[in-house]
C-alpha cells in the first residue's frame, strides 16, 4: 500500500514537472504575434539566438514572446558557448513587420566569428527581415550600461 502510494506521488510529480519543460504553445493573443527564439545544442556547443530586450530591459534567453503586432526596432542577442573556445556574443538589431495572429522564428547561420541572423515566417520558412551579419566577440567586463542603452532605443 505505502509503495504504491509512494509510486503514483512520483509518477504525478514527474508527470508534472515535465509539463513544466516541454514546449508549450498557447494560443497567440489577438493583436499580436509570437517570435520564437532559437536554441541549438550539437555537443560541446550551445548556440542561441533570442531577443535581448523585454520592456526596453535586457533579459536573458526564454522559448518565445509575444509583441503587438506592426512595425518594430528589436534587438537580437546571439550566444555562442563553446566548450574550447569560451563564450562569445553578437548583438544585432532589425526593423521589422510583425503581423497579427503569425508565428515569427529567430534563425542564424554561422561561420568561425560571423554569425548571420535573421526573421524568418514560422509556417513558411519565409525571411521577412534583413540578413544582419554579426561578429562574435568575447563578452566585455561589464556590458549592462551599453545594453540597456540598446533595449531603450528599440521598440521591445
Amino acid at each position: 500500500m505505502k509503495k504504491s502510494s509512494i509510486a503514483m506521488i512520483l509518477g504525478t510529480a514527474l508527470v508534472i514537472s515535465a509539463c513544466g519543460v516541454l514546449p508549450f504553445k498557447a494560443g497567440i493573443t489577438e493583436g499580436h504575434s509570437r517570435v520564437v527564439n532559437l536554441s541549438v545544442s550539437t555537443g560541446e556547443v550551445v548556440e542561441k539566438v533570442y531577443l535581448m530586450c523585454h520592456r526596453k530591459r535586457p533579459r536573458e534567453w526564454v522559448q518565445s514572446s509575444q509583441l503587438e503586432a506592426g512595425q518594430h526596432d528589436v534587438w537580437v542577442k546571439a550566444n555562442v558557448a563553446d566548450i574550447d573556445l569560451g563564450i562569445k556574443n553578437a548583438v544585432v538589431n532589425f526593423k521589422v513587420n510583425l503581423e497579427a495572429g503569425k508565428s515569427y522564428a529567430l534563425n542564424k547561420e554561422r561561420k568561425g566569428n560571423k554569425i548571420a541572423i535573421w526573421i524568418e515566417e514560422g509556417a513558411s520558412s519565409t525571411v521577412v527581415s534583413e540578413i544582419v551579419v554579426g561578429d562574435l566577440r568575447h563578452p566585455q567586463v561589464y556590458p549592462e550600461r551599453e545594453l540597456i542603452r540598446q533595449c531603450s532605443l528599440g521598440t521591445v
